[in-house]
């Protein structure tokens, strides 16, 4: 449309600036439809379509591939921290392959699209030539060698990222300050992708995956991250909060709620180790171990991981119950004592007092069954003693739960269908829940 009207305004001989036209496009489709404003290629397009009238004169090159491929990367840089805040990560071959397409669109997509036009005989001609376009791009961005995981930027690294930005594209018109700013810029970049490694804190993450289970485990300074079970979107959760290694997963036991995204997860990232209940009788859990390669667990068994240290209490023996086979563990870090009790339900909680009693006590208790009156009798949470209880719940789910009528009238318990994603954060002696 700005191509078109450029060119009618050079006809009439009508005085209107590149900024004019697109002030008048962006007008005009809002006008159509507001609610464009919110979209994502909407945002991209006419951010860099300001840049480069802006700023496109100080790389006025005479190569037309060369001139391209620099505003081509002006328009990446710029709109990297929409394209990060978007999808958690980024592809460094939109930098090589970028000027490619942009000139693919210049020089054959959109004389086609005119073409067709007048000629309507030629839409299967332009349909392969789109069918390329959008073929091609779909398969370079499903090559993850490239791909780098930033997590989601906060405000105030977002406003930081593009005055940045802002001063490198003023620098080039100047003269002046080039190489300090873009020094400045680089080091920036390094350290949003490396935020993780900066984090003092132990930290649980219990994420709003609906009627399901996924926690996060992640030792400071990104020294270890442990996933217990794997349900719903939680590969876009870690995503977000910038995960790019996962090293253990739990599986505490083979329903679906706290299984069904292991497939997705182990697609994206590299999981050193999976364990799961050495006598869990699922169908699922049956498949799993014929797929990946499953360490089996039990009560007795130990794990150590840098400064994380899992004592496997349960399941103590083999039950009828499928939900009492699942792998109860007592995760320790710096003093910090969790529960993970999966499914359990009474019989194997009774089998747990009579082993364990008092080694039960854990400073906070991933609550068994979703909250579940099947689970979490009296005399089980008296000897966990928790100061916190953590439920992972589905809103409004079929199930009623948390019904667990007890539970419910505990203080600190926090719940993801009310308290949304869990978070606690732990150094030294100061624990902090967000």
């Amino acid at each position: 449309v700005m191509v078109i009207l450029s060119k009618i305004c050079k006809l009439k001989n009508l005085h209107f600036t590149s900024l004019d036209i697109l002030s008048f496009v962006a007008i005009f489709l809002l006008l159509i439809n507001p609610t464009t404003l919110f979209l994502l290629s909407f945002q991209l397009s006419f951010i860099v379509s300001f840049i480069i009238i802006i700023f496109g004169k100080n790389f006025e090159i005479k190569s037309k591939i060369l001139s391209t491929f620099i505003l081509s990367v002006v328009a990446f840089i710029t709109t990297l921290p929409f394209i990060i805040n978007r999808n958690y990560e980024v592809n460094l071959l939109t930098i090589l392959i970028g000027p490619f397409y942009v000139l693919y669109f210049e020089l054959i997509l959109y004389p086609t699209t005119l073409m067709i036009t007048f000629f309507p005989q030629l839409a299967t001609f332009f349909n392969f030539v789109y069918a390329f376009f959008e073929e091609s791009i779909i398969l370079f961005s499903t090559i993850d060698l490239f791909n780098l995981i930033f997590g989601k930027l906060d405000i105030v690294a977002f406003i930081l990222y593009e005055v940045l930005i802002y001063f490198i594209l003023y620098s080039f018109e100047v003269q002046r300050g080039r190489s300090l700013i873009i020094c400045f810029f680089l080091l920036f970049i390094t350290l949003l992708y490396f935020k993780n490694s900066f984090n003092p804190f132990y930290q649980i993450k219990m994420y709003d995956v609906g009627q399901g289970d996924s926690t996060l485990l992640v030792l400071p300074n990104d020294r270890g991250v442990v996933l217990v079970d794997c349900y719903g979107d939680i590969t876009k959760y870690l995503m977000r909060d910038g995960v790019k290694k996962v090293d253990m997963i739990f599986l505490s036991h083979g329903h679906s709620d706290h299984t069904n995204a292991l497939q997705e997860v182990l697609d994206k990232y590299q999981v050193d180790n999976i364990y799961s209940s050495y006598y869990d009788n699922t169908k699922e859990l049956i498949v799993l171990k014929n797929k990946y390669k499953i360490k089996l667990l039990k009560s007795g068994d130990n794990i150590r991981y840098n400064r994380l240290n899992i004592d496997i209490l349960g399941p103590v023996k083999a039950y009828k119950n499928e939900n009492d086979n699942s792998l109860v563990m007592m995760v320790t870090f710096d003093e910090l004592k969790m529960l993970f009790t999966g499914d359990v339900e009474l019989e194997a909680e009774n089998d747990l007092l009579n082993k364990y009693h008092y080694k039960l006590n854990a400073d906070i208790l991933k609550v068994s069954h979703h909250g579940s009156k099947t689970s979490s009798n009296i005399n089980f949470l008296s000897y966990v003693n928790p100061k916190y209880y953590l439920i992972s719940v589905g809103r409004n789910n079929s199930y009623n739960f948390p019904n667990n009528q007890y539970l419910l009238q505990l203080s600190k318990i926090y719940r993801t269908d009310i308290d949304n994603s869990i978070t606690i954060l732990k150094r030294k002696r100061k624990v902090i829940i967000l």
